[in-house]
């Protein structure tokens, strides 16, 4: 019974996990509604005043500071996703580079059978190794050497 127990909490978490990130899929969330910083600084100053019975001199110092504060975290964001935005450019142009000498090296039906690896890889996300948890060295994870991981139970976790 524990077994079956820890087997399905180790199937939910590698199911939400693998759902959360789900880097295969180039779909976009939605995007949240994004505030300026004055609003931002608005809604924080209110839900103080009610739990603090701010004054009106405090409110308005307070929001100097959230503003502040909200200005500078959206100028980072800003930053960050700008700098992913390159970093993501730039993967897809040295994949496609890679593309292009593997396309030149491989016959035919190598290149459509290495294009067809390529895709399985990136369609498994970011799980290097099948089979399971390892250690270095090729050894089992948690069912011991030889086992490729897991609970040996043959399922490969």
């Amino acid at each position: 019974m524990k077994r079956i127990t820890i087997l399905t909490a180790a199937a939910a978490l590698i199911m939400g996990t693998a759902s959360a990130q789900d880097f295969g899929s180039q779909q976009q969330r939605p995007q949240r509604q994004q505030f300026t910083p004055e609003q931002i600084a608005e809604r924080r100053v209110e839900n103080l005043g009610k739990t603090l019975e701010l004054t009106a001199e405090q409110k308005e110092a307070i929001y100097k500071i959230y503003l502040d504060n909200a200005a500078e975290q959206q100028k980072e964001m800003e930053a960050m996703r700008k700098a992913m935005q390159e970093q993501r450019e730039k993967q897809e142009a040295r994949q496609k580079a890679l593309d292009e000498q593997m396309q030149k090296i491989l016959d035919a039906s190598q290149y459509k059978k290495w294009s067809k690896q390529q895709q399985a890889q990136q369609n498994r996300g970011r799980f290097p190794m099948q089979g399971g948890f390892q250690r270095q060295g090729g050894e089992g994870g948690f069912g011991g050497p030889g086992e490729g991981g897991g609970f040996g139970n043959g399922m490969g976790f």
